[in-house]
Parts: C-alpha cells; sequence; structure tokens
C-alpha cells in the first residue's frame, strides 16, 4: 500500500522562501515516520506530485512548543533549512498558530529563534538565528587527516580536477567554492559530485560564491538531496561565513541568489542571522 494510501488523505500548506519551496504538513497528519521518505517523494515530484524542494513536518504543542522535520526532495533526512524554517514560521503566524513577533522552533540541529521584521497578507519577513557556524572538520563533517580546526582553502579533488574549497557545517554540511565568475552551468556539472564527494561522510550542500564587493556575493546553489536551487537560508549563510573566512568580505553582507536577496549577518563571528522573506502559496489535501 502507498503511503499516501494509508494516510488516506493529507492536508498540506505550500510555502516558499525566494522559489525554494515546501510543503508544510502537520505530524498528526501523517502514517508513521518510516513511511515518510517515501510520502516525501510522492509529493515533491513536481509532475506526479505536488512539487516542492523539501517537506516540512511540523508539530504545534501548548505553549506553544513548536518543532520541525525535514526530509529531502529525495526522501532522505535533513538537520535544518533555513528557508524552510522561515516558510514554516510564515505559515504559523497567517494561520493564527503563533501571535507573537518572536518564537522558537526546534530542529533537528536544536533550537532556532524567529523574529517577525514586517508582515503584508500572505508574505512575512523573519530575521532567524542560525546558530554558531561549525568549523573543525571533525563537526561538519569532513574527513581530512589530521583534523582540522578550520577547513578553509583547502584543495578537493572533483571529476579529475583540483579545487579549493572551504566546508563548514550550518547544523548541515556546506562545501563553499569562491570563483572569479558564477557560472551555474559549472555548478551543475560539479554540484552532483561534490554533494556525494566521499571526504563528505553525509554528503554535502555546495555553493558557488562570486565575490561581488565587501558587502555583497552572488552564489549559486546545489543543495543535497534535492538539486539546483534558487536559494538556500543556510547555503547562504554557509557562503557568506565561508567567503569572511577567506578574508573577502565584511561581517554583515547581501546574498543574491536566483532567486532573490537574503541579509546575513555574522555578529562578532559568534552567531549567524538570516533575514528574508517567506510567502504562504496555498493549502489544500492530496488523496
Amino acid at each position: 500500500m502507498s503511503p499516501l494510501r494509508s494516510a488516506k488523505f493529507v492536508k498540506f500548506v505550500k510555502a516558499h522562501a525566494l522559489g525554494n519551496d515546501f510543503l508544510l504538513i502537520e505530524k498528526k497528519e501523517l502514517p508513521v515516520p518510516d513511511q515518510w521518505p517515501a510520502l516525501a517523494r510522492v509529493l515533491c515530484h513536481r509532475r506526479r506530485g505536488i512539487g516542492a524542494d523539501r517537506v516540512v513536518v511540523y508539530e504545534v504543542k501548548q505553549g506553544p512548543s513548536i518543532s520541525m522535520s525535514l526530509l529531502n526532495q529525495d526522501g532522505s533526512l535533513a538537520e535544518i533549512s533555513g528557508n524552510g524554517l522561515r516558510c514554516l514560521g510564515a505559515h504559523l503566524r497567517f494561520s493564527g498558530w503563533v501571535t507573537e513577533k518572536e518564537f522558537t522552533v526546534e530542529t533537528g540541529s536544536g533550537v532556532r529563534n524567529l523574529q517577525l521584521v514586517e508582515e503584508d497578507g500572505t508574505t512575512f519577513v523573519f530575521r532567524s538565528a542560525m546558530g554558531r557556524p561549525r568549523l573543525t572538520s571533525q563537526e561538519i563533517p569532513f574527513e581530512i587527516d589530521p583534523p582540522q580546526e578550520r577547513v578553509v582553502h583547502v584543495p578537493l579533488e572533483v571529476n579529475r580536477q583540483t579545487f579549493y574549497v572551504t566546508a563548514l557545517s550550518m547544523g548541515n554540511p556546506h562545501c563553499v567554492m569562491l570563483v572569479d565568475r558564477l557560472e551555474l552551468s559549472d555548478l551543475r556539472a560539479l554540484g552532483p559530485a561534490i554533494e556525494n564527494h566521499p571526504r563528505f561522510p553525509r554528503r554535502t550542500n555546495v555553493e558557488f560564491v562570486e565575490v561581488l564587493s565587501r558587502s555583497a556575493i552572488s552564489i549559486g546553489i546545489w543543495e543535497r538531496g534535492a538539486g539546483e536551487t534558487g536559494a538556500s537560508g543556510t547555503g547562504a549563510a554557509a557562503a557568506a561565513v565561508a567567503t569572511i573566512l577567506n578574508g573577502q568580505a565584511d561581517e554583515s553582507l547581501t546574498v543574491q541568489s536566483p532567486g532573490g536577496e537574503l541579509q546575513v549577518e555574522w555578529v562578532n563571528r559568534e552567531e549567524v542571522y538570516v533575514t528574508g522573506e517567506a510567502i504562504v502559496v496555498a493549502e489544500g489535501v492530496v488523496r
């Protein structure tokens, strides 16, 4: 029996952040967690399902106490998504689940804070606290001998070529490559190989970065389990931190992606904050 049939029907909300789209589903609507990966693959399919980059499974308890789990388009689990976090925040505010302008969400990478900046109908702008970047090779994880406190500008062989990359974790692993000119065709050619590179035992998200100025960068994004996407909250944060670590940007900058702009601050090189919009698109039932 398919996971959809075993669930009889599933209520969902669709939202996006700069074109990075999510299906938001309350936990009680779903069958047992073992069936979630198959359900995510069905629902996220662009032609045979509703279509989305990821599924956010959320639960709201009295308090409110809010938690979220995240499944990639391919059914694999992910720890966190900055854009998914803001999309969930937009849904909770729009639906009236949450009335406060500042609240927290429990994610697979720990508690994250959302602060409402502005709202207009179904559009919400949040400043989200994304935590401290994890920089050691063990924390990312990135396999290198000997282990390093920071994985900055290290050689990585991909498709018989050597590139210099910076790796870090924003609660999920990232591999950032600074390039002279951002070409999305290069990202598409190299993204899958980097995502599945053996030096990243949990696979990795990939960002190519073109530095525009000390306060602005442009990025292309290849996401673990979802492929090329138009935007990523943790990807923008990781790209910003990597650019700063390489000495090419200040600690507050605009990150331009194909889907739009996010503002990223690495405050005192401790907590990273990402500010951007999320839009509630639709709600419905899939049978």
